[in-house]
């Protein structure tokens, strides 16, 4: 077997790694083919789901997301960057019931601003990577955070979405 370094591995990753244009490039076609053939099924999948969170309704989840998109955007305003710890544990309780793990106000504002720096620059795979350094933040929470900074054009993981895209998978399979 054959190791590597970590660090040499990341490299070695991300220069393999297709960019965003590329991806949309080569697959967009696909991409809106197939959502234009599956949309009622997408639609219908969405219907019967009904997208919700900790049972609050369709519109009371997306409202408590957008306003936890706009505190994320307000904090790196006052933060030169980065995301405070109020900020942070909003998110995290949300998401997690649990306040965000690192109780440093100032090294989460400066762990934070790297990860946001590198989001902004398109590189998403170290912006969350950047969180994840964090003892006790995993993929789901770095995700999240850089996610619902920009829901337009980001997202995040849920148990919901997923199981949505499984179901309209199979789905697609069996057809």
């Amino acid at each position: 077997m054959i190791k590597i370094a970590e660090e040499e591995f990341e490299r070695e990753y991300i220069s393999f790694r297709m960019k965003k244009d590329d991806f949309i490039k080569e697959f967009k076609e696909t991409i809106l083919e197939w959502i234009k053939e599956k949309e009622p099924e997408i639609l219908q999948t969405l219907h019967e789901k009904r997208y919700s969170w900790h049972g609050e309704s369709f519109e009371k989840s997306v409202r408590k997301r957008d306003q936890l998109e706009t505190a994320i955007n307000e904090s790196r305003k006052r933060n030169s960057g980065g995301v405070d710890l109020r900020t942070l544990d909003q998110i995290c309780l949300w998401g997690f019931g649990q306040r965000f793990p690192l109780r440093d106000q100032q090294a989460a504002i400066n762990s934070t601003r790297e990860a946001f720096e590198n989001a902004d620059e398109e590189d998403y795979y170290k912006a969350v990577r950047t969180l994840m350094n964090i003892s006790g933040v995993g993929i789901s929470r770095a995700s999240k955070i850089i996610g619902l900074s920009d829901q337009n054009r980001l997202c995040t993981r849920s148990w919901g979405g997923s199981s949505t895209v499984r179901l309209l998978i199979a789905r697609a399979l069996t057809h």
